[in-house]
């Protein structure tokens, strides 16, 4: 089953939006979810240059792979550290966790540096995930992926942070056949600027 819902409210001293989205029996690939809730809740008080989005409630419950339980540890204390993009250019700027986060989300060996950043962080909800019984088939990738052998990788809670922007992506797929293949599930964006 497939829920999903945007509220908002202007008054005169400020803007609120919340988007959710929720899937039950959400994932019958090589993982299984039970449910994926990709939650974004925006406030943006009146003539401020961005609102503060949260991502309070997001989870996947349940995840297997294989039949191996998933354990994903959602990173609370980045939730409070970077309601803004410039908050986390601050953050990432000054070091410590959120450039921990978000330097090298892939794991690819090449740390990004403040004048890497292009108007864009990525950076995962998660802050560790924890294969339940080790298996040569599940490795590691970066610090919000695991490559499953025979399927390719997938990633989680992927938070895009852009200027007056935060894209959320709960489940994201790159197959590793040799005809490729990408997906992607369970996704909130929200927020924006005001004009002028």
């Amino acid at each position: 089953m497939y829920y999903a819902t945007a509220v908002g409210l202007n008054t005169s001293v400020s803007y609120f939006l919340k988007d959710s989205l929720a899937i039950e029996g959400a994932l019958r690939l090589a993982a299984t979810a039970d449910r994926i809730v990709s939650r974004l809740y925006s406030k943006h008080q009146a003539n401020a240059r961005e609102g503060d989005i949260t991502w309070l409630g997001s989870r996947i419950d349940n995840l297997q792979i294989g039949g191996i339980p998933i354990h994903l540890e959602l990173n609370l204390p980045l939730l409070n550290m970077i309601p803004t993009f410039e908050k986390a250019y601050t953050a990432f700027k000054d070091g410590g966790d959120f450039k921990n986060a978000a330097k090298d989300p892939f794991g690819a060996k090449h740390d990004l540096d403040i004048k890497d950043i292009n108007g864009v962080f990525l950076c995962s909800i998660f802050k560790q995930i924890t294969v339940e019984h080790k298996s040569d088939d599940i490795k590691p990738v970066g610090t919000h992926g695991l490559y499953v052998r025979g399927f390719g990788t997938v990633f989680f809670g992927e938070l895009l942070v852009k200027h007056a922007e935060k894209t959320l992506t709960m489940l994201r797929f790159k197959l590793g056949s040799t005809t490729s293949g990408s997906g992607s599930g369970g996704g909130s964006k929200t927020n924006g600027q005001t004009w002028p």
